[in-house]
């Protein structure tokens, strides 16, 4: 029982030997960029014509200048006819020579749309770092800096096989040897 116990106590403290942290230096960096969509609105202004106002003084005029020309003209019972033919004609002849002056009324909108565009976003890097005289890579989800931190534990083989290196991040281990 004493010795299970002791044996129990060497795996405990141990254990933390088991998995030591050290440093590799980075060698080479890129980000990795992806194309984004994003939406954005364009506004521009543009003149608008508004409804022209139209003035009725010329048609006005111009009725009664036809209508007493076309009761001047007309003889018998056709003078009622001519007295209305005349207003109608003088008040189509006064309202287009009144108005045909008149600019059109015009203001200024806003036009606004959204428009689809695209812009480069860094999604991560390749990271080159070198350990134990080999070069490893590994995508990061953030910039490293000029080090990486690297965990290494003893894998059990027939001694020629190399000890297993991981880099601590939070895409977990993608370490490709070159």
């Amino acid at each position: 029982m004493k010795s299970a116990v002791l044996s129990l106590a060497v795996l405990t403290l141990a254990a933390p030997l088991a998995h030591a942290g050290e440093f590799a230096p980075v060698v080479a960096k890129s980000e990795i960029v992806r194309e984004v969509p994003v939406s954005r609105q364009v506004c521009h202004d543009e003149t608008v014509e508004v409804g022209r106002r139209r003035s009725a003084g010329g048609a006005v005029l111009g009725g009664v200048a036809g209508a007493v020309l076309g009761h001047t003209v007309g003889k018998g019972s056709g003078k009622a006819a001519a007295t209305a033919a005349g207003a109608i004609a003088g008040a189509v002849v006064g309202d287009r020579l009144g108005n045909q002056d008149r600019a059109p009324a015009t203001r200024q909108e806003q036009r606004c749309q959204t428009v689809e565009d695209h812009e480069d976003q860094v999604v991560g890097y390749r990271v080159t770092y070198e350990f134990a005289g080999r070069q490893y890579t590994a995508r990061m989800s953030r910039d490293p800096g000029d080090r990486v931190e690297v965990r290494v534990s003893a894998v059990e083989g027939d001694g020629n096989d190399l000890p297993a290196v991981s880099r601590d991040d939070r895409d977990g281990p993608h370490d490709r040897r070159r």
